[in-house]
């Protein structure tokens, strides 16, 4: 799927406004590619890339070989708002700050698993910018995992529905995933591979949600119970989340 996914999720924004990130994000792909610093977009937007565009208000890139120390001093000659968060460095968009959703681009730090596995995935259209290079497949997929274990209960859902996302759009085959994870990760990871197939088998999880519904899985993130969650993906009476 070779589509400007941004333009599609960025939908809520005004011509301006887009126009405004689209100057930022050029800024900084230029910036890294003129230090010769590898990177590719993972999160959201390389889900997207390989199934469907949704929403989103975040852009998630991978650095291959250079620290985030090194991209906070390439990039900070942009003027730009910097946060640093653990194993990540945020840019905050200036030009969209005052807005309900700010738009967030996520400098992720070197991983050695990944600078080791990581094949050259596809190139998107991303904000107007050609030959953004997006996540192969399989690392996409270790990502998710990857986080789940990482994150919070709240947290897991959202990767779970990228799962599904990314094995329904079949190029990526369940048995063919679970044979490189038993060459390549470790065994709580290759667990809960089993655990989340499983629950997507059973539950018939729908990947194709609205932007609706996305906004409906962030409020129920923050549910005190799972049951929500649960309720909100599978319904007797409808069979699922419907298709779009």
């Amino acid at each position: 799927m070779q589509t400007d996914v941004f333009d599609d999720i960025l939908c809520q924004l005004l011509d301006d406004e887009l126009a405004m990130l689209r100057t930022e994000f050029a800024a900084i792909m230029n910036s890294l590619n003129n230090a010769g610093a590898g990177f590719f977009l993972i999160g959201d937007v390389a889900v997207a890339e390989y199934t469907n565009p949704f929403a989103t208000t975040e852009l998630d890139i991978q650095l291959l070989n250079h620290s985030l120390s090194d991209a906070h001093q390439i990039l900070s000659v942009l003027n730009l708002d910097f946060i640093a968060h653990g194993n990540q460095l945020i840019i905050k968009s200036k030009q969209l700050s005052e807005r309900e959703y700010d738009y967030r681009i996520y400098l992720h730090a070197p991983i050695h698993f990944v600078s080791q596995h990581y094949k050259q995935g596809r190139s998107a259209k991303v904000l107007g910018i050609q030959g953004v290079p997006v996540s192969d497949i399989q690392t996409l997929v270790w990502f998710q995992l990857h986080w789940m274990l990482a994150g919070g209960r709240h947290c897991k859902l959202q990767y779970k529905v990228h799962l599904a996302q990314l094995f329904g759009a079949e190029l990526f085959k369940i048995e063919e995933a679970r044979r490189w994870l038993i060459e390549s990760s470790n065994a709580s990871m290759i667990s809960l591979f089993n655990k989340v197939v499983s629950d997507i088998e059973n539950a018939k999880l729908n990947p194709g949600l609205t932007w609706g519904e996305v906004q409906e899985l962030k409020r129920l993130q923050h549910e005190p119970s799972p049951k929500a969650e649960t309720d909100f993906l599978l319904s007797e009476k409808n069979g699922g989340i419907p298709r779009r």
